[in-house]
């Protein structure tokens, strides 16, 4: 009831009841696997004094786990050929394991696999929830949704790790992984009981691939992307240590600073929640006040269609006035929205298009194709 409560709260009736049904689930799965994935760093110098080995040579060792994960691309074309369901509880069991090899290894190297383990299974789960948002939720729509499953990375550090931090603390880091193994390991449990077991994989999904090159500026936001990243990752190997050595901070206080730091993450993950929708009515009239004599809208679909899903019912050309007049099943509300905001903020006309394929783009360009919406 509590949880039903809580979704009627964040999700309205407009998305699907799949949706609706499962993403807290998800979610907590997420944050489970997140918790695995995030207890190494603050907690290395304990682990590197149980293994007997300097910090710096086991800060190497996780160097080349993380390298090894250059073959994202690879792991993301064999998980887009499998069910929705299979990639994440098979990821999630994946980190489970892991995580108990982690907790039993006998030394570096073996703790070493265990944590590339845990980062390749839990791509498995990240991708495969991915995809199942994308599945199940219309484009315009996706903010809310991930923005709740987005709160795991923080819930990960707040709960997950303080907990896993706590238990550590009273006895040893290797209880600290099996208390998350059991966690995640659950979780698989419930993941795979409660999916469809039926869902489409990906590999059997058509779409048009859009290849272009990437401007200047796209490389630059990468590279930014890049430092802050290893920024990140040096301030969360090191800080634990630092706290310890210089500080004196037990297990139990570490855990407390990591409590700390996810309340900030949670806090910046809610606030991005709450404002997605609002965002994309800002571009609208950003639009709409820069007087454009046309807006493109790319969607997962050709345009607004008066009766969703019937595809016959496509509207070609449509003018404002008529279009707020109308009404829309929920798949094409947000659309329907957007494109007001736009116009009557200014915005000559707005055009609705299937921004999956590059055709659409560039009959779009031309004045053609989709949905036309004018003054």
């Amino acid at each position: 009831m509590l949880r039903s409560r809580l979704v009627d709260r964040i999700l309205d009736d407009s998305y699907s009841v799949e949706t609706r049904r499962h993403v807290l689930p998800l979610t907590t799965a997420r944050l489970a696997a997140n918790a695995c994935f995030r207890f190494a760093p603050p907690f290395l110098a304990s682990i590197s004094d149980d293994f007997g080995v300097s910090l710096s040579r086991l800060g190497l060792a996780l160097m080349i786990t993380e390298l090894t994960m250059g073959a994202s691309p690879l792991l993301g074309s064999v998980v887009d050929r499998l069910h929705r369901r299979t990639a994440m509880a098979g990821g999630l069991m994946g980190v489970s394991g892991a995580a108990v090899l982690a907790a039993a290894s006998p030394n570096i190297w073996v703790f070493i696999v265990g944590i590339l383990m845990i980062s390749v299974s839990k791509f498995f789960f990240d991708i495969g929830l991915s995809s199942w948002v994308n599945d199940h939720v219309d484009y315009e729509r996706r903010g809310r949704v991930i923005g709740i499953t987005e709160t795991s990375w923080a819930l990960g550090l707040l709960v997950g790790v303080t907990i896993m931090g706590l238990v550590a603390s009273q006895t040893s880091w290797r209880w600290g992984y099996a208390v998350g193994a059991l966690a995640v390991g659950l979780m698989g449990i419930v993941t795979a009981s409660r999916l469809d077991p039926h869902d489409v994989a990906g590999s059997v999904r058509t779409r048009d691939v859009i290849r272009a090159r990437m401007p200047r500026a796209g490389y630059l936001v990468f590279g930014a992307m890049f430092f802050l990243m290893a920024a990140s990752q040096t301030m969360f190997v090191t800080f634990g240590s630092w706290l310890e050595d210089e500080f004196g901070f037990t297990e139990a206080g570490i855990s407390a600073v990591a409590f700390g730091l996810g309340a900030f993450e949670l806090l910046a993950s809610v606030t991005s929640a709450r404002r997605t929708d609002v965002w994309g009515k800002e571009r609208s009239a950003i639009a709409g006040a820069l007087s454009a004599d046309q807006i493109i809208y790319m969607t997962d679909v050709a345009g607004i269609y008066r009766n969703w899903p019937d595809e016959n019912s496509l509207i070609e050309e449509i003018d404002i006035k008529e279009l707020q007049a109308m009404q829309f099943s929920e798949g094409m509300i947000p659309k329907v929205e957007a494109v007001i905001n736009a116009i009557s903020s200014g915005a000559k006309s707005a055009r609705v298009i299937d921004g999956r394929s590059l055709q659409a783009f560039e009959d779009a360009l031309a004045g053609k194709g989709g949905t036309w919406v004018r003054k």
